[in-house]
């Protein structure tokens, strides 16, 4: 039998190797196992490529079995079997027929990749590709900052926390090529981490407790190429647990224990003694520690226990810990489809016992019944998901009492079902055809008949009606794109020749590029990436080629190169049956690694709920810099403006929005004002302007504004007195101001827009239009007062949203559209934050960005409307949220951080106007004493002091279930000529 994977590890490896983070320490790989017996063996062949493709002889492949014992503990790694690859890159192994295999290839000066495969399944061939490595390096250090020798350092790469094209590659102690020992030194160096991917580590030492970064980096990884990471190990605490019958007080054996350590995931016990049933946990960071029975992968355990929780003090044992089980009762959830009544199969069930964060999940049987063994409380079924249905949260709870069963029904709804017949222009059937709805998820494959069935999960995309079914034929050249809605779920597709497109990618200075990745995507204003076709590569003549392509679509070209920025280009659209050529497509070097910024953490007075600063920010003509901290969402919470002189370093709180309202005779009982959200403006007449607003009571479903709605202000820099000057229902969330006579504000829901006259008192608004759900956290003024502010109406095909940038003369009368592409991509709606910030330029042209990164350039004219540019991607990766903007003294570069929250670690990018070029550096704080960013959303725009220091402000994590803190930077850029920023404010 042959067995092989994907090239890149899918939701399998998901699900299995990202266990393998957390497990407990193994014993030493050891010599492979002895060759299974021809009855019980599958051979395994595949070839070993670089990332262009070409052969690679001579390099290592490993296999390894993975055994799953436990439910939610890593499975137990062992290395079966071992080869290299022959010169034409091939090689053959021979494994356990029944085992899940890890592969792993690796080659000195070229990256590790591996593939999962289940030996059991007959698949073509498994490919291993080896792509351009790059380095991950650093040292492991106690809390006194030294060296910490014989730590045993266990790499994962992938993309962490992306979600576009998803790769692990999860690291285990015996997986040599992911492991590194430190010497006396505390250094250790992966040389071999593929390119364009992030790290995670999980270090152990004796006597340390084991650090897992994936859990204190909050899934954010390190991008290589770094050689100075520092990884700090505290002292570890230990427990010692005894289970026993809570009827008998007798020792039970045959269980496992397992530890669910707070912020560092879980961890199996090592059992002591068997008869005994005594168990002993080390290498546990100090704090809050749960223990449970470990439930066995397969089967119902033989007994039930509440958890115990244990608190763990560094360097310490915890010793006498008694964890009593008994039989317990049952809780049955019953799962079947609200429509026929029929059971559903396969269907996950998560509970949780009601008080505590521990969980437990179960999928359904043939009859649709999820069993668990549990000890005697109430639990929570939190959340019920099955394929093809709709997932049901919180649908009730089950009470479990000693010897009972507690049963629970839930009835799931199936997502629409589309199904119908594809044929060819003569009405024969295409059979073997592949159809899918796009955005994608999965494909299927039309019958011998032509016959096909397939479900599309609709209830994310609020206000569309109709989805594109994609259809491809590639063996006859045939391919097709119809509209379908859920009113229409039968469908007949007629196949079209299809259209070819071909194009060629160039660097900047001519020269074509080989191995590029392009991507196809098809749409203009809001492209769907095709599925499946992310692996064409460039040729050595700077070439590519996609075939079977639906006619009569536009489509865009993605192209992402080794060393250079992302770049794109639309096409189309595309006529039947002919060539469809794409414009040459430059590609742009990336500097990374640049000289970093020198980052100083201002330290924020603290109030009651204070929360985070959400981009509101601004300086006064003096150079003194303003910022509004929001308070979090409590009763009664208000927002405080906060004045910073950064020659001295002195932050002082200038008052509170609910003080405020009450000092103007404006309280009212129970109300708040939680958020600062605009920018703080410094007007043409001396003073400060800006909005606050409340978020209570807000339905983005509905359009139903906030409870409190929203005020503007005026704060008299000459005795720090705030002037109401209106209020309005609309959340006020963005403010700005052009030549300073107006001051303008962006209302939600509708993007409602407002104009305060400064001379005369006087307010007029006007309705530019949104969608219900969406928001736009900024809007653009220009220096003549015309404003710019987004659209999003449900004009597309069948009802998507489509943005558009409007524009707006100082009279509020609407000057001209302009359509905005990459606007809302795949965020929808809701999670879109429209335009992120903005950037006046010298020559009066405006820089602005939004939610996906996309950059712009706004043109004003006199006598006709602006003219808006698109530049492309602020991030060199592409696609990815960018929320801080800031232009240096000349105008010809702009800068920001890019990253931050879950997304990848934070960066800071500069990008040269002219050259089109950028350099990307590590970000992190460097005062008052160094610090990473992970955790943190970072925001600004504009915001600089009188010495060029930028200002990013916004969120920091104060940990589970914490909420968020303020945090605001200062930010001075490196200096053109490359050395390291000095000095600071």
């Amino acid at each position: 039998m042959t067995c092989s994977a994907p090239t890149r590890l899918g939701p399998a490896f998901a699900l299995l190797a990202g266990l393998l983070i957390g497990c407990a320490p193994s014993a030493g790989g050891g010599p492979s196992r002895p060759a299974p017996s021809a009855g019980d063996a599958a051979v395994v062949s595949g070839t070993v490529v670089d990332a262009e493709g070409a052969p690679v002889g001579g390099a290592s492949v490993t296999a390894f079995r993975l055994l799953r014992e436990y439910r939610g503990i890593a499975p137990s790694v062992e290395r079966i079997g071992r080869t290299a690859s022959a010169a034409d890159g091939t090689f053959r192994l021979a494994v356990d027929r029944s085992a899940d295999v890890l592969l792993v290839g690796a080659k000195g000066g070229l990256a590790v990749d591996g593939a999962l495969l289940d030996a059991d399944k007959a698949v073509p061939r498994a490919v291993l590709k080896l792509p351009t490595a790059s380095v991950l390096a650093g040292r492991v250090v106690d809390e006194k900052g030294r060296p910490v020798a014989e730590a045993t350092v266990v790499l994962s790469v992938g993309r962490f926390g992306r979600r576009r094209r998803r790769y692990h590659l999860r690291g285990h102690e015996r997986i040599g090529a992911l492991t590194r020992v430190t010497g006396a030194d505390g250094r250790f160096r992966f040389a071999n981490v593929p390119a364009g991917l992030s790290g995670h580590f999980r270090v152990a030492a004796p006597g340390r407790a084991v650090l897992e970064t994936v859990h204190r980096r909050r899934g954010r990884g390190f991008d290589p190429p770094v050689e100075d990471i520092r990884l700090t190990l505290a002292p570890g605490g230990a427990i010692e647990a005894v289970v026993l019958d809570g009827r008998t007080g007798r020792p039970v054996p045959g269980v496992a224990l397992v530890a669910d350590v707070d912020g560092a995931g879980d961890r199996l016990g090592r059992c002591v003694s068997r008869p005994e049933a005594r168990f002993r946990f080390e290498g546990l960071p100090a704090g809050r520690c749960r223990l449970a029975l470990a439930l066995p992968a397969e089967g119902q355990p033989s007994w039930a226990a509440a958890q115990v929780t244990v608190e763990v003090k560094p360097a310490a044992t915890r010793t006498g810990v008694k964890v009593e089980v008994g039989p317990g009762g049952f809780g049955e959830v019953a799962v079947a489809d609200a429509e026929d009544g029929n059971p559903v199969r396969g269907a996950h069930v998560a509970i949780r016992e009601t008080g505590t964060g521990w969980h437990i999940g179960e999928d359904t049987n043939a009859d649709g019944l999820a069993r668990l063994r549990l000890a005697p409380g109430t639990y929570r079924v939190e959340w019920v998901w099955a394929h093809e249905h709709y997932s049901s949260r919180s649908p009730g709870s089950l009470k479990i009492d000693e010897g009972e069963t507690s049963r629970l029904e839930v009835r799931l709804k199936p997502v629409p079902r589309f199904s119908g017949t594809v044929v060819d222009a003569a009405g024969r059937p295409a059979a073997g055809a592949r159809l899918c709805i796009l955005p994608a998820d999965r494909w299927v494959r039309a019958d011998k008949q032509g016959r096909f069935a397939t479900t599309k999960d609709l209830r994310r995309w609020q206000y569309r009606r109709s989805f594109t079914l994609l259809a491809r034929c590639e063996r006859r050249g045939l391919a097709a794109a119809v509209e379908v809605r859920e009113s229409s779920p039968r469908v007949k597709v007629v196949l079209a020749e299809a259209a070819a497109l071909r194009g060629r990618v160039v660097a900047a200075d001519g020269r074509p590029v080989s191995g590029a990745e392009v991507r196809v995507l098809m749409g203009r204003q809001e492209p769907d990436a095709l599925p499946e076709l992310g692996d064409v590569r460039t040729g050595p003549d700077g070439r590519y080629a996609v075939a079977a392509l639906p006619p009569g679509q536009r489509y865009v070209v993605r192209v992402e190169a080794d060393g250079c920025g992302a770049a794109e280009a639309a096409v189309g659209p595309a006529g039947e049956g002919r060539r469809l050529d794409a414009p040459k497509i430059v590609v742009r070097r990336v500097r990374r690694g640049a000289p970093a910024p020198t980052v100083t953490r201002i330290d924020v007075p603290d109030f009651k709920h204070a929360g985070a600063v959400w981009g509101a920010s601004g300086r006064d003509r003096r150079g003194h810099v303003w910022f509004g901290v929001s308070a979090g969402k409590a009763p009664s919470a208000s927002a405080h403006l906060f004045e910073l002189t950064p020659a001295t370093g002195k932050v002082v709180d200038r008052g509170s929005v609910l003080d405020a309202l009450k000092a103007a005779g404006l309280d009212r009982p129970h109300q708040a004002q939680m958020k600062i959200h605009s920018k703080i403006i410094h007007a043409a007449d001396g003073h400060l302007y800006f909005a606050s607003m409340d978020e209570h009571g807000e339905d983005p479903r509905t359009g139903r504004p906030p409870t409190w709605g929203s005020h503007l202000w005026r704060l008299r820099l000459s005795d720090h007195r705030w002037e109401h000057l209106g209020a309005a229902p609309e959340g006020l969330i963005a403010a700005a101001a052009g030549s300073g006579r107006r001051i303008y504000a962006l209302g939600y829901w509708d993007h409602k827009l407002y104009a305060y006259d400064i001379r005369t008192g006087r307010m007029r608004s006007v309705s530019v239009g949104s969608l219900n759900g969406h928001i736009s956290r900024n809007f653009v003024v220009d220096a003549a007062d015309h404003v710019y502010v987004p659209r999003v109406a449900a004009e597309g095909p069948g009802g998507r949203p489509v943005a558009t940038l409007v524009e707006y003369d100082p009279d509020l009368k609407e000057v001209a559209r302009t359509p905005l592409r990459h606007y809302l991509g795949g965020s929808g709606l809701v999670g879109s934050h429209g335009i992120t910030a903005w950037q006046p330029l010298p020559d009066g042209s405006v820089a602005f960005l939004t939610h996906r990164g996309f950059l712009r350039l706004i043109r004003p004219r006199a006598d006709s409307p602006a003219k808006i540019v698109d530049l492309g991607w602020f991030d060199p990766d592409g696609p990815g949220y960018a929320a801080s903007l800031f232009a240096d003294d000349e105008g010809g570069r702009l800068m920001g951080v890019i990253g931050g929250g879950r997304d990848r670690s934070c960066r800071w990018v500069v990008y040269d106007l002219k050259a089109r070029t950028w350099s990307v550096a590590a970000m992190k704080i460097d005062r008052p004493k160094p610090r990473p960013l992970h955790g943190s959303l970072l925001y600004g725009c504009r915001t600089r002091d009188d010495r060029g220091n930028c200002y990013v402000v916004g969120a920091r994590s104060r940990g589970p279930g914490g909420g968020f803190r303020p945090i605001v930077l200062q930010v001075r850029p490196a200096p053109r000529d490359g050395s390291r920023a000095g000095g600071g404010d």
